[in-house]
């Protein structure tokens, strides 16, 4: 019986909100379609209330479960997001609360373990010295709890060990940025390091390949980069493509998007396409992106490291 309400819940819920709201159905990369089968969620723009300049926005998982509501100061073809933002995951669990100015985080932002305990607060208020270094954006760590409730950082002091699928790190917390010595494994390769940091701002480090060599560093994190850069890039594409004689008579335009990895020795591998307007436009660009020389490798914690890039190749039919 409470299965049964909650679905006629559900289904009130999204009639209210649709009933005099725009739909649109998108993919997850933010590719809108044109049917909900083919769609990954559903967004449902309202008009503001009375007093309001912002758009009040939800979004819907296939399942109907809702998975966002917020508001915004545009919607379209891009979403601009203006005040408080709660996101969902499938079974309807909060997963955080952000509040945005122009589409950035401001103020305190909360994120959530699965069985619904909070997990993290940031500040985006607060500037970080090594978030800025990175281009990032600035903020501090002001608490931390692990699942079961235990807190961990405290008011932005206490330690922690931070992990991802490719990295282990562990150190502390001062002021809400990381201060002192960092330890940790590069996993893939199976590098230890150690980073010194100075209130937030990384200081240098030292990395002890398998091997036994050490590698001492005062950048933490190189992005690949293309031979001479951005510029050089875009000159190179310019240079390589010619647009599809096929797509050309169709008056075919539009971004092609591919992602590829960039190998240790600066080689490109495993290129695919993200999304594309033609077969013939994504022929031309993994042609052109396959006879590129070899890039400068990324680099972390002084040793070369695979990595994942996404490239948007635009063309456009000249008038």
């Amino acid at each position: 019986m409470k299965k049964f309400l909650a679905i006629i819940f559900i289904i009130l819920s999204f009639e209210s909100y649709s009933q005099s709201g725009k739909i649109y159905f998108l993919k997850n990369n933010g590719r809108f379609v044109n049917d909900k089968d083919s769609a990954d969620f559903m967004r449902i723009v309202n008009e503001p209330d009375s007093g309001s300049v912002y758009y009040k926005v939800t979004e819907f998982y296939p399942n109907s479960v809702r998975k966002l509501i917020g508001t915004a100061s545009i919607y379209w073809p891009k979403v601009i997001w203006e005040g408080p933002s709660i996101t969902f995951d499938k079974q309807g669990r909060k997963v955080q609360h952000v509040t945005y100015q122009k589409n950035l985080p401001v103020g305190a932002a909360y994120y959530y373990y699965p069985n619904g305990r909070l997990m993290k607060e940031l500040d985006y208020n607060a500037p970080n010295p090594s978030e800025k270094s990175k281009g990032s954006l600035k903020f501090k760590l002001m608490n931390y709890f692990d699942s079961t409730g235990v807190q961990l950082v405290k008011d932005g002091s206490g330690y922690l060990k931070e992990s991802t699928k490719k990295i282990t790190e562990e150190g502390n917390y001062a002021d809400g940025v990381r201060h002192g010595i960092w330890k940790g494994t590069i996993i893939e390769e199976g590098t230890t390091f150690e980073d010194n940091y100075d209130k937030g701002t990384f200081i240098s480090g030292k990395s002890f390949n398998p091997d036994g060599k050490v590698v001492e560093y005062t950048v933490k994190d190189v992005l690949p980069k293309f031979p001479g850069g951005e510029k050089a890039f875009g000159e190179f594409l310019s240079k390589n493509i010619k647009y599809p004689a096929e797509a050309r008579s169709w008056g075919i335009n539009g971004r092609v998007l591919l992602s590829y990895i960039v190998e240790k020795d600066g080689s490109l591998t495993n290129i695919q396409v993200v999304s594309s307007p033609h077969h013939a436009l994504e022929d031309e660009a993994i042609r052109v992106l396959k006879r590129s020389p070899k890039w400068e490798p990324g680099i972390q914690n002084g040793i070369p490291v695979r990595v994942k890039y996404t490239l948007p190749v635009n063309f456009s039919i000249s008038k």
